[in-house]
């Protein structure tokens, strides 16, 4: 839909619109509607029940009666026609993004909350083909590579129990395993004398997984000793190691 910029005179852009931005009559199917249909101030079905129809249009011709509602339902029906509803396009990549793409690709399909021109990471949410639970993106971009990592966590509550955290963390397994296959690698054991547990599931392209052109992707469960404690979920594509590289020898231009 095209927004009207407010120095531009009305009547400049009308005609070109009824023309070329419209669809033509005979593309609707057409119903008569009583006249309370055209009254904004009217609510509710009974607009447009047989009763409502048959009470308007009981006397003389219908169309020369009533045909101001009906013109009004044609033009807004025209004019309606030629407003294409936006729809975000996705990339074949996680989320609905694509490895290697550029800054300006991503902020063409998202929402940018922030971005670190230094390091060049931009900070998102609303991507194409989201993951439930893991609503911002950080994505990390290289001048060569494009988008090389994309990193996520779903924060747990400050009271979350062990037993909450794990089921939260398996819950996330079987949902990226539905997209990705069998994690190649399943961690489950307790380190520092059984005090804390390491929960990792780790997904990788040279092992079979379907990661949609990223080379790895890692879940994992962060420190007990963080607040708040956090299930993250970082995906490497392959110019990972050149981003980083990247990042070593200074700032770049992503976009």
């Amino acid at each position: 839909m095209q927004t009207q910029d407010p120095w531009t005179k009305v009547d400049e852009r009308a005609e070109p619109m009824a023309l070329h931005q419209g669809e033509p009559a005979g593309a609707f199917a057409w119903f008569r509607v009583s006249i309370s249909a055209g009254n904004f101030s009217n609510e509710g079905s009974a607009r447009f029940s047989r009763a409502a129809f048959n009470l308007s249009w009981k006397t003389g011709s219908a169309m020369n009666q009533h045909k101001w509602p009906l013109l009004l339902l044609a033009v807004l029906a025209a004019g309606t026609g030629g407003c294409k509803q936006e729809v975000t396009a996705a990339y074949n990549g996680p989320f609905g993004l694509q490895m290697g793409m550029t800054a300006e690709q991503a902020r063409a399909i998202t929402k940018v909350l922030g971005s670190n021109d230094r390091r060049n990471i931009m900070l998102v949410e609303h991507p194409p083909r989201p993951i439930a639970g893991f609503d911002e993106l950080s994505l990390k971009f290289g001048k060569e590579a494009g988008l090389c990592e994309i990193y996520t966590a779903f924060e747990m509550p400050e009271d979350a129990q062990d037993s909450a955290i794990r089921a939260r963390f398996e819950e996330f397994t079987r949902l990226l395993t539905q997209r990705y296959g069998a994690p190649s690698v399943a961690i489950d054991q307790a380190v520092d004398d059984e005090r804390e547990q390491v929960l990792v599931s780790q997904w990788l392209a040279s092992q079979g997984a379907s990661l949609e052109g990223a080379q790895e992707a890692v879940l994992t469960v962060g420190r007990r000793d963080v607040d708040p404690i956090s299930i993250s979920l970082s995906i490497s594509g392959p110019g990972s190691e050149q981003c980083q590289q990247e990042q070593r020898q200074g700032p770049t231009d992503a976009s």
